[in-house]
């Protein structure tokens, strides 16, 4: 979903009400947001991994 707002109102501090723009695709401008998707809780996967293997390898403080 895109917002935009009124191109002359930029820089001169006016309020203009934003404009949304509704796309229905899963794949915007190019991006196929399910693959990013999935690639997020893969990342997130190895990285909860690892911080529990280094905290209780000692090599990790508890505190973040």
């Amino acid at each position: 979903m895109g917002l935009s707002r009124h191109p002359g109102a930029q820089g001169r501090g006016l309020r203009t009400p934003l404009t949304f723009e509704k796309r229905t695709s899963s794949v915007q401008d190019g991006v196929d947001v399910k693959s990013l998707h999935a690639k997020i809780g893969e990342l997130t996967l190895e990285n909860d991994f690892l911080e529990g293997a280094l905290t209780k390898a000692g090599l990790l403080s508890a505190k973040r």
